[in-house]
C-alpha cells in the first residue's frame, strides 16, 4: 500500500490544496507497484528542467 506524505510536504512548504491543483491516480499506482513489486521511487523521479 502506498502511504501518501502530500499533506505533511505541502504543509511544510505553505502550499494549499487549492495551489497545488493536480490528481494522481494513487489506485493505479498501487496497482503498479504491486503488479513490478515495487516502490513509487522505483518508477518515479523529478527532474527539476
Amino acid at each position: 500500500m502506498i502511504k501518501v506524505n502530500l499533506g505533511v510536504v505541502m504543509e511544510k512548504r505553505g502550499i494549499s490544496s487549492k495551489e497545488l491543483a493536480k490528481g494522481i491516480r494513487f489506485a493505479t499506482l498501487n496497482k503498479l507497484c504491486q503488479i513490478l513489486n515495487c516502490q513509487p521511487g522505483d518508477i518515479l523521479s523529478y527532474d527539476q528542467n
